[in-house]
């Protein structure tokens, strides 16, 4: 929405939206931070199945939740 109106200031779209400017800017950390962690995963995955390439989906996740806490 930003984008689209700049001459708009952030606290009146939120109050349009019933938000706060705080929540605006909880949200944006949360999704920019569980998206780092999807793309931590995914190269995970990846490096295992470059090795183990036919491990079923338990095995790899077993293997990645020993990777993930001993990391």
């Amino acid at each position: 929405m930003k984008l689209l109106y700049p001459q708009v200031g952030l606290e009146r779209l939120c109050r349009l939206f019933g938000k706060s400017r705080q929540a605006f800017y909880d949200h944006s950390w949360r999704k920019s931070n569980d998206q780092l962690q999807e793309h931590l995963i995914v190269d995970m995955v990846k490096s295992v199945r470059l090795v183990l390439p036919r491990v079923g989906t338990v095995k790899l996740l077993l293997l990645l939740e020993s990777l993930w806490i001993a990391s």
